[in-house]
């Protein structure tokens, strides 16, 4: 069996593209206004704007896509996770490993080992 954990996204990929297009297209609209009405200083900042915003959407698109997967075998479990392009894959030996679910305001399970805690699944509602 597998299970495959992804964070709730409202945009898909292409419309986030679109969305940060919008906002850079009417920045530089503006600025460029400004610039032809002797206002100088604006573009500069909208550039900075810009620069700012792409920056952050950016950052926003590396977490996105980030999933917990577990893969439940007869002998093992296989937990495989990516946060921000980089994945861990640990491989457990059933019955030497131990599933807690924390009863926090942010509840996460946690897979215990003899030498490691795996946090699996962070976003979940409790």
């Amino acid at each position: 069996m597998r299970i495959k954990l992804k964070k709730n996204c409202s945009l898909a990929p292409h419309e986030m593209m679109i969305a940060i297009s919008i906002i850079v297209s009417t920045s530089l609209i503006i600025g460029t206004i400004f610039l032809l009405l002797g206002a100088y200083l604006v573009l500069p900042f909208a550039l900075l704007e810009i620069g700012i915003v792409v920056t952050a959407f950016v950052i926003h698109a590396r977490s996105i896509c980030d999933f917990d997967e577990l893969e439940l075998y007869d002998q093992h479990w296989i937990v495989r996770q990516e946060r921000s392009g980089v994945l861990s894959e640990y491989r457990l030996n059933k019955g030497y490993f131990a599933l807690d679910k924390k009863a926090l305001p942010n509840a996460t399970l946690t897979v215990h080992t003899r030498t490691q805690t795996i946090e699996f699944a962070e976003w979940l509602s409790a």
